[in-house]
C-alpha cells in the first residue's frame, strides 16, 4: 500500500512538470511573437528568374540593398542554421548560421529579427533593409506581418502595405511601377520573393526546403530527462519501502510455535493420551518388600528367599 501511494504520488508530480512545463507555450501572449525555425535545421532557396541587366538599373536609381538581389538564375542558397538567441534588451532575436551559394561555403553570418513589427516597419520605410531580417519574421506570421503593416507610418502607407502572409513595398521609377513583394510560410520563412519592374518580373526566388536534424529539441530533452529521474526516484522509494519492511521483521521476537493436535484425533483420544502421559511422568516409587516367612528383605527379582527359601 505504501508503494503504491508513493508511485502515484511521484505520478502525479511528473504529470504537473509536463504540464508545467508546456504552460509558455499554451497560454502565450497574443501580442508576444516566436521565432518559428529550429536551430540545427537547413533551409535551400533557387533563385528562378534574375535578369541581371534590369535588376543592375533598377537598383542604381533606388535605395533597395544590392545583396538581397545579386544571384544569377538557378544559383541555390542554403542556411544551415547554428544557433538562435534573444537580445531581450534590444528587443530583436539573432540567428546565426552558416552560409552557402550553389553548395559553396562563404561562412558564417547572422541576422536579426525584430521583436516588435513596428522597428521591422520602420527599416522598411528606409529600403535599405540593413538593420532587421527580411528573410525570417517571427510567428504567428500572419498576425505579425499584419502588424508590420499597420505599423507603417501615414507617409509610407500607400507604398507599404501587408496582404494575408506577404510584405509589399511598391514605388515608381521613370514613369515605371515596380514593386516587391515578399511572402512568408507558416514558420516565418521567406517562401517568395518577387521583384517586379514595367509589369515584368525581373527577380524571383522560392524556397525549395527546410529540413531538421535528428537532434531532439531542447523542450522534448527536459522532458524525457524528468521521465527517467521520476523513474529513478519512483524505484529508489521502493526499494527502501521493501528493505525497511524486512529490515524490521527480522528484529521481531520469534514467538513459540504451539503445538496443534491432529485434526483426525478425536477428543476422547485425546483424554486418554494425555492422562498416560501424566501417569508416565509422575510413576509412583517402589516399595520394599519382606519375606513372609522369616522376614528377610526381598530382592527386587527373587523368586525365593534368601534366607530361609520359602517361595514368594
Amino acid at each position: 500500500m505504501m508503494i503504491q501511494k508513493t508511485h502515484n504520488f511521484l505520478l502525479v508530480i511528473v504529470v504537473f512538470l509536463v504540464l508545467f512545463s508546456m504552460t509558455p507555450a499554451i497560454y502565450c501572449d497574443s501580442d508576444e511573437y516566436e521565432v518559428g525555425i529550429d536551430e540545427n535545421s537547413t533551409i535551400v532557396w533557387e533563385v528562378i528568374d534574375a535578369d541581371e541587366d534590369q535588376i543592375e538599373y533598377l537598383l542604381s536609381v533606388t535605395d533597395l540593398d544590392k545583396d538581397d538581389f545579386d544571384y544569377e538564375k538557378e544559383d541555390k542558397i542554403k542556411y544551415e542554421i547554428n544557433s538562435i538567441s534573444e537580445v531581450s534588451d534590444e528587443e530583436y532575436y539573432i540567428i546565426s548560421y552558416d552560409y552557402y551559394e550553389n553548395d559553396e561555403d562563404q561562412g558564417p553570418k547572422a541576422e536579426r529579427i525584430a521583436m516588435d513589427p513596428e522597428d521591422l516597419a520602420e527599416d522598411l520605410e528606409d529600403l535599405e533593409l540593413d538593420d532587421y531580417s527580411i528573410t525570417f519574421v517571427l510567428t504567428d506570421t500572419e498576425d505579425y506581418v499584419d502588424k508590420v503593416g499597420d505599423k507603417v507610418s501615414d507617409t509610407y502607407k500607400p507604398f507599404i502595405y501587408s496582404s494575408g502572409s506577404s510584405v509589399i513595398l511598391n514605388g515608381s521609377f521613370g514613369g515605371f511601377l515596380f514593386w516587391l513583394k515578399m511572402d512568408y510560410d507558416k514558420r516565418g520563412i521567406l517562401e517568395e520573393i518577387s521583384l517586379v519592374y514595367d509589369g515584368k518580373e525581373i527577380f524571383n526566388m522560392e524556397q525549395r526546403s527546410y529540413t531538421k536534424s535528428n537532434q531532439l529539441p531542447l523542450f522534448w530533452l527536459i522532458i524525457i530527462l524528468l521521465l527517467i529521474i521520476s523513474a529513478i526516484v519512483i524505484v529508489v522509494v521502493a526499494l527502501v519501502v521493501v528493505l525497511t519492511k524486512k529490515a524490521k521483521k527480522k528484529r521481531l521476537p520469534k514467538a513459540p510455535t504451539p503445538i496443534k493436535p491432529s485434526a483426525d484425533a478425536e477428543p476422547e483420544q485425546l483424554t486418554k493420551t494425555q492422562v498416560v502421559s501424566q501417569a508416565e511422568i509422575k510413576k509412583e516409587p517402589v516399595k520394599t518388600q519382606f519375606c513372609a516367612n522369616c522376614g528377610t528383605k526381598r530382592d527386587a527379582d527373587a523368586e525365593f528367599c534368601t534366607y530361609c527359601g520359602s517361595k514368594f
